[in-house]
């Protein structure tokens, strides 16, 4: 069996909001996400930071006709985590999470979780997170069965997806050029900048009608983008996966 967790995307790193962080409350952000996977990740860190991190606690609770913690009593207002909440005494005392949409390139349909956690000052936020991760981390190890390194007899090992400058997926249409530099691209049949910043300056001099001066006009723009010509796109989308992507957000918009 082929595994595909390699190509599966992972958050470079976890922000924080440094701007409203205390020693009680933080707000912690991961993208970009698998879609699906912030809802997972965002659910499985809350019931950890709610009923998991050390602290004084009663030893048992029984309430008859409830099965577990997560579930409503008739007649209470408050669910059952939260009833059990008042009587342990839980370094965290609330957790919110909530999840929207990422970009990488061309697609938006990642997840970005947004994680907000509040604390009794027994521990700090961004310490109760790392304690979560820890303890969900460790009680996954159990089901992974074989090495990070180890390949299937005849399989690939998966390749990293690469990552584009978001500019690279844009129409030349929107670089807003000159009508004669516009219309020098268009005959050329170069529709997005990936495309175009891929050919080297002469092979854009040899462009009928493109003289030195467009040429200039398009690096200057390219340069505040942090492109240029002559690059080597590997992997980069075909012509007919970004006209495909374009059609999609515009019957999404």
């Amino acid at each position: 069996m082929q595994k595909n967790w390699r190509d599966l995307i992972k958050p470079k790193k976890l922000e924080v909001d440094k701007d409203t962080l205390t020693l009680t409350y933080g707000k912690f952000v991961a993208e970009p996400l698998e879609r699906g996977f912030g809802v997972t990740i965002g659910n499985a860190l809350r019931r950890i930071l709610l009923s998991s991190l050390q602290g004084a606690a009663i030893t048992s609770v029984k309430i008859d006709g409830v099965l577990h913690e997560f579930s409503s009593v008739p007649g209470v207002k408050e669910d059952v985590s939260d009833i059990i909440l008042n009587l342990k005494q839980v370094p965290v005392s609330r957790v919110n999470f909530n999840v929207t949409h990422a970009r990488v390139g061309q697609r938006t349909d990642y997840d970005k979780l947004v994680l907000e956690v509040w604390t009794t000052g027994a521990i700090d936020p961004q310490s109760a997170v790392a304690v979560a991760a820890k303890i969900l981390k460790d009680q996954l190890s159990v089901f992974i069965t074989f090495e990070e390194g180890d390949e299937e007899a005849g399989g690939e090992r998966g390749e990293a997806k690469p990552q584009f400058n978001d500019n690279l997926f844009k129409t030349v249409d929107e670089l807003e050029l000159s009508v004669r530099s516009a219309n020098c691209l268009k005959n050329a049949d170069i529709k997005y900048i990936g495309e175009m910043v891929q050919k080297s300056e002469q092979e854009m001099l040899r462009t009928k009608n493109f003289g030195r001066k467009s040429l200039n006009e398009i690096k200057e723009i390219l340069k505040g983008m942090g492109l240029d010509f002559g690059m080597k796109l590997d992997g980069f989308p075909s012509r007919k996966d970004l006209d495909a992507t374009h059609s999609e957000q515009k019957e999404t918009a």
